[in-house]
């Protein structure tokens, strides 16, 4: 039985599609939590000529409209705190601001990435394939293939994406990096919030400090390693320093949300033990998000204080990455929202080999709005 180009690549798309709304979101954590804050989001992956946003939960509809038909995304933040009001004496001089308002103002910029995934099949073995169920078998083989290769280097990246470790093969510590008109990688979660004084989204933290996340070392600010279920407490409410005594503020005093960090990254063995804490004390460890906009997913979540705890295997060991997910955007362009462009001939061009090939595409940006929201717990142990 002869084959049929387009039928090739309807079935293709139709599966991969499939395997998009069904997989692709709910096997990555991040991605999954950033849609508690966007349930149309999660509607418009994979769908022809539309863009979907994930995260940012402050950002107004017009923004929106903006972040995706631009090159470039800027967020804005204030380099440092104003500080010239005060009294007036009687009669005296007023107040004067000793600088302008607009130049306090600083801006981060950050770009697309545009993933690629080949897939290329033999027409022979199209030709020989003894009916369609035999051509579907084919192709199903490739496409679990070239699907679960796309998925594991997006999640990859997601993480460690500018490291040029773990998975990353860039280093975007460069402005040259960061210049170019399209990114190689994102800036991962480890880049943004596991490190400090790099740049990030073209500035330098090093001279902008503002920027960098905060780290708590375990070791010396808690009297003890091990995990607790509490940590969060700690993180966003405040401490007091088990070495110098001192009383650190929490977070939730620097966030608008009143909260503070809403989300909190295991790596397994870690939340293996916060996991019991919560059995012990009769909190439900389950799978997935109630109410949440992708249903099916499996990992298992832990709400405790109004917080999530989740694991993921990328998460470094012995730390927890605190995340507030109204600051991290992640975009899919309308132009590249995972679409397959359709197979080609390759004996149409001059001595070309006989098999038929397509690219999978998709391209995306992450950004940070205020990354000093957001930081790790380093050195935990699970006892």
């Amino acid at each position: 039985m002869a084959y049929l180009r387009e039928g090739l690549d309807a079935y293709v798309r139709e599966h991969f599609d499939t395997r998009l709304n069904s997989t692709f979101v709910q096997r990555n954590p991040l991605l999954y939590m950033l849609g508690l804050r966007s349930v149309e989001g999660k509607t418009k992956l994979g769908q022809p000529k539309a863009g979907a946003i994930f995260g940012g939960v402050n950002l107004g509809e017009s923004k929106r409209k903006e972040m995706l038909g631009s090159k470039e995304v800027f967020y804005s933040y204030v380099k440092s705190e104003p500080n010239d009001g005060g009294y007036v004496d009687y009669g005296g001089a007023t107040r004067t601001a000793s600088t302008f308002v607009e130049d306090n103002k600083g801006q981060l910029a950050y770009r697309w990435v545009d993933y690629q995934e080949p897939m290329k099949v033999r027409q022979h073995s199209l030709l020989f394939a003894k009916g369609e169920s035999a051509i579907g078998s084919i192709l199903d083989d490739g496409m679990a293939q070239t699907w679960t290769r796309m998925q594991k280097r997006i999640n990859t990246l997601l993480w460690s994406g500018g490291t040029a470790a773990n998975g990353s093969s860039v280093n975007m510590n460069t402005e040259a990096e960061q210049a170019r008109e399209v990114w190689r990688e994102p800036l991962g979660l480890r880049y943004v919030v596991g490190t400090q004084n790099n740049i990030l989204g073209r500035v330098n933290r090093t001279s902008e400090t503002i920027l960098n996340p905060f780290q708590i070392a375990s070791a010396t600010a808690f009297s003890s390693t091990v995990i607790d279920l509490d940590v969060n407490r700690k993180v966003n409410n405040g401490y007091v320093d088990a070495t110098s005594s001192d009383v650190v503020d929490g977070i939730a005093n620097k966030n608008d949300n009143g909260i503070g960090c809403n989300l909190f990254i295991l790596p397994p063995i870690l939340f293996n033990e916060v996991a019991s804490q919560a059995d012990a004390r009769g909190i439900n460890v389950r799978k997935g998000v109630e109410g949440h906009s992708v249903t099916g997913f499996e990992g298992s979540v832990i709400e405790h204080d109004g917080v999530h705890y989740i694991w993921d295997k990328d998460c470094p060991s012995g730390t927890m990455y605190c995340l507030d997910l109204d600051q991290i955007v992640v975009e899919v362009s309308p132009t590249a929202n995972f679409t397959w462009g359709g197979f080609n001939d390759k004996t149409k061009e001059e001595g070309g080999e006989k098999y038929d090939w397509g690219n999978y595409d998709a391209m995306l940006r992450l950004g940070y709005l205020k990354p000093w929201l957001m930081g790790t717990v380093t050195g935990l142990t699970a006892i």
